[in-house]
């Protein structure tokens, strides 16, 4: 790996950190985990954002906020996340090594969107919403819309914070299947159901994690499995995936 950085840039806001957003030849980091997968850098400015003042959890109301550069170590151990969200909580156990953890943050793990997360399917049936800033002001998205736009919201944008609404159920659940408990998922299933209402997201389809909106909407087991559009990979195949799949949507509706 060849790494070859002209200056490291240490933010202290927001605002200053923008200013860089746009530029060429500009990396914004953080934990830094997703470096690892880079062949190369060669950049005239890294900008690190864990300077910035968004490593925090807090609660308001009825409402959890998680700051974009809080550790996922540090997710899973919040008292709030574990008394309100604990399906996040076991999203997040499932994440690598706890070294992975302690470095890789939330933000993190929403902006870089790998179809294996374990921590976005978790966050789609939270409902969870992102607030991102921009030059002209701060925006609020949901995860499917940011997910869909990431990729150009990004070249103009930094996420400050996740916000989620306590779910007024118990009934919640967290399953990934891989070859072990440190490698990343084959599928992994995420599901959120009260008296009349069930949410479900689909990841490692081996595309990135999605709602199964209809599926929550008809409960139809064969149209659930064709809308999470399965396909093969070196990991698994389309027909071992629809089979798990196909077998845990039916224990959701029975």
């Amino acid at each position: 790996m060849s790494i070859k950085i002209g200056e490291f840039i240490h933010p202290t806001s927001v605002e200053e950190a923008l200013k860089y957003k746009g530029k060429p030849n500009v990396m914004f980091v953080a934990g830094s985990t997703a470096v690892g997968k880079v062949e190369s850098i060669n950049v005239k400015k890294m900008v690190n954002l864990l300077t910035l003042p968004l490593a925090f959890v807090e609660k308001e109301g009825n409402i959890i906020r998680i700051g974009a550069t809080t550790p996922l170590d540090d997710v899973e151990n919040s008292p709030a996340i574990k008394k309100y969200l604990p399906i996040l909580i076991d999203a997040v156990r499932h994440v690598g090594a706890w070294g992975i953890k302690t470095m890789a943050t939330m933000g993190g793990a929403v902006a870089t969107a790998f179809p294996w997360s374990d921590v976005i399917p978790a966050l789609l049936v939270l409902d969870a919403s992102l607030t991102i800033s921009r030059r002209g002001g701060r925006l609020t998205l949901s995860m499917e819309e940011f997910i869909s736009k990431r990729i150009s919201m990004l070249k103009s944008c930094i996420i400050e914070y996740i916000e989620i609404e306590i779910p007024q159920t118990t009934n919640w659940g967290f399953e990934k299947y891989a070859h072990s408990s440190f490698d990343i998922a084959m599928l992994n299933i995420a599901y959120l159901k009260t008296e009349d209402n069930l949410r479900v997201a689909v990841g490692a389809r081996p595309g990135i994690a999605k709602r199964l909106k209809n599926f929550e909407k008809h409960r139809d087991i064969l149209e659930g499995v064709k809308e999470a559009e399965l396909k093969d990979d070196a990991r698994a195949s389309k027909w071992w995936r629809e089979q798990v799949l196909s077998s845990r949507l039916k224990e959701l509706v029975s």
